[in-house]
């Protein structure tokens, strides 16, 4: 899925945030939980450990 979502991501020209609300309900369960992992700090985390995993490739 991850896979899928960077290849349409190339060619897409919507908003991250368009995409976002055309596969999610308002108040329904997935937003919820979108909801939950932003308030968790989830996007720093995801890319801290592109970026960390990055210069780690780097290294080697």
């Amino acid at each position: 899925m991850w896979q899928y979502g960077r290849r349409h991501s190339l060619w897409c020209t919507r908003h991250p945030g368009e995409l976002k609300d055309m596969v999610t309900s308002p108040g329904g369960t997935t937003i919820e939980g979108c909801e939950a992992l932003e308030k968790a700090g989830m996007r720093g985390a995801v890319i801290e450990c592109i970026n960390v995993s990055t210069e780690k490739s780097r290294s080697l």
